[in-house]
């Protein structure tokens, strides 16, 4: 669309391209549904992970930060 408009101004040719490309209808997708996780299920995820280990700590903790 951008390239027609700077045609169109350099060639007069070209304005009518320009036009009715304005005219066609951009297609919007639908937005997907956000699903979040209840505070129970963050939960329980969050007990799921052994911190006994050093993989599941790692898992917890995956970033070097003061804990």
């Amino acid at each position: 669309m951008a390239f027609l408009a700077f045609a169109s101004e350099v060639n007069p040719l070209y304005a009518n391209a320009y036009i009715e490309a304005k005219k066609i209808k951009n297609k919007k997708a639908p937005k997907p549904k956000k699903d979040f996780l209840t505070i129970e299920e963050y939960q329980a995820l969050l007990e799921s992970i052994d911190i006994s280990t050093k993989a599941g700590f790692k898992t917890l903790y995956p970033y070097p930060c003061n804990v």
